[in-house]
């Protein structure tokens, strides 16, 4: 989908192994044609695919954003390189049911909490992951995959 945001053709990196494409793709056109307006529209109720992606990925930019403001600071540095190294990649294999605990803790060999010493830097990381809401780890892995695609992290 085109929405006239992207950069030059040379600039633009498709992963060859993008095994979620197909599946993010299906989603995202079922997605958008729930909200165009039904066939029997024909004026301006209508709108056209780029114009939803565009007004949703606004409201998504501006909702990380709020989130990120409020999580600044809730991460030391030392604990965000966790986090960070948990996928070391420019594009988090992430979706919205996973939490970023279960990220940071299957890279880290943990299977339970219980494993882990009470006041142990790694315990204290998950129960800090663990509290965070479903748009809290949306806004933790943009956060990471910004920080490796070369911009300053947002919550330090």
């Amino acid at each position: 989908m085109h929405c006239g945001f992207e950069p030059p053709p040379q600039d633009c990196l498709e992963l060859d192994y993008d095994d979620l494409k197909e599946n993010r793709r299906a989603h995202l056109l079922n997605a958008v044609d729930l909200r165009r307006g039904t066939d029997n529209l024909t004026g301006p109720e209508r709108f056209s695919s780029g114009f939803i992606v565009e007004q949703a990925a606004q409201r998504y930019f501006s909702l990380l954003d709020d989130v990120q403001a409020q999580m600044k600071d809730m991460f030391s540095s030392s604990e965000f390189l966790v986090i960070l190294n948990a996928e070391c990649t420019p594009v988090c294999d992430w979706y919205a049911n996973m939490s970023v605990t279960t990220m940071v803790a299957d890279d880290n060999g943990i299977d339970s909490l219980d494993d882990l010493k009470k006041g142990s830097s790694m315990r204290g990381l998950l129960e800090k992951l663990i509290a965070l809401s479903p748009i809290e780890n949306a806004a933790l892995i943009d956060a990471c995959e910004r920080v490796w695609r070369g911009y300053p992290n947002p919550l330090l």
